[in-house]
């Protein structure tokens, strides 16, 4: 679930980036190369954070104690 969670979140942060440089004017979105390693880092540990909840509280299974 967190690798999932971490891959949705980079594509996501992707299209957004590229959406709204389109929308602001700058289709060659320029920016230095450390400014695109930081937004894919950042996004990567976030989702790796999200997915790492969800499994943890969304989707936690039963434990021995309810099967019994």
């Amino acid at each position: 679930m967190p690798l999932k969670a971490m891959f949705l979140t980079m594509t996501s942060e992707s299209m957004m980036f590229n959406i709204f440089g389109i929308l602001g004017k700058n289709e060659q979105l320029i920016q230095n190369v450390s400014g695109n390693f930081v937004h894919a880092a950042t996004a990567g540990l976030g989702g790796l954070f999200a997915g790492y909840l969800m499994k943890k509280y969304l989707f936690k299974g039963k434990s021995s104690k309810e099967k019994g």
